[in-house]
């Protein structure tokens, strides 16, 4: 993603003289750049057509601020509603046999038809775990769409600093590499403070066409004709 750019688009914000308004970012992707125009006092618009890119832009430019989860007290045995005590108790969940496990780790059936070894069973197991109970939570209502989304981002995330793999998901190294070894952390997201940010899960003109007056468009489209979604 383009974090290390960060530092260069503020820059030429800056040597430009252009003042935080609404900004565009049709092509959102990890949103650090979008998240980066909201921590600079931006409005902006986050879209992508991925899904995965939509969580992070709702996590990360839509919710104004850190969410917390007074519905699941009972659940995780504390008074502490935080996200912290939240993102604790997910990591202490035992690990489930569902859709990760089955397609991406080793020991699935159909994983290891085809010897697969994107993650290993441990956290592919605790990946689907802490999944299906932020989809059960949601479903029942005892957490909101902003939590919701800033959970799963933070779980997406933990899955890709274990995940065997080089980069994309188009293979898996045959060996496995020391991250992969470790077991899945959940991290407090770094959710920026902000109202008047929207994320959306939408074609790119569509999204421009749609924001009206603006004073910032930001383009960083695919490179090819590759569609990343086969890649995942």
């Amino acid at each position: 993603n383009k974090t290390k750019l960060l530092g260069f688009i503020g820059d030429v914000l800056d040597d430009r003289g252009i003042r935080p308004g609404t900004a565009v970012d049709p092509f959102c992707g990890t949103a650090s750049v979008a998240a980066e125009l909201k921590r600079r006092g931006f409005r902006v618009v986050a879209s992508d057509i991925m899904e995965y890119a939509y969580v992070f832009a709702r996590a990360y430019v839509e919710v104004p601020v850190i969410p917390v989860a007074p519905e699941l007290k009972d659940l995780i045995g504390s008074d502490d509603d935080s996200l912290p005590a939240v993102l604790a108790f997910l990591d202490r969940l035992d690990g489930e046999a569902g859709f990760m496990h089955e397609h991406y780790s080793p020991e699935g059936e159909d994983g290891a038809r085809h010897g697969r070894m994107y993650f290993t069973p441990e956290n592919a197991a605790r990946i689907d775990a802490v999944r299906s109970t932020l989809h059960r939570w949601h479903s029942e209502r005892r957490i909101d769409d902003d939590t919701f989304h800033v959970l799963l981002a933070s779980l997406i995330e933990a899955a890709d600093r274990v995940a065997n793999t080089t980069g994309v998901y188009a293979a898996f190294v045959k060996t496995w590499q020391a991250n992969a070894l470790r077991s899945l952390e959940l991290r407090m997201p770094p959710v920026v403070h902000g109202n008047g940010c929207r994320a959306y899960r939408q074609d790119a003109l569509s999204v421009a066409a749609d924001a009206g007056d603006f004073d910032l468009l930001y383009l960083d489209p695919p490179y090819n004709s590759r569609q990343y979604a086969g890649y995942y």
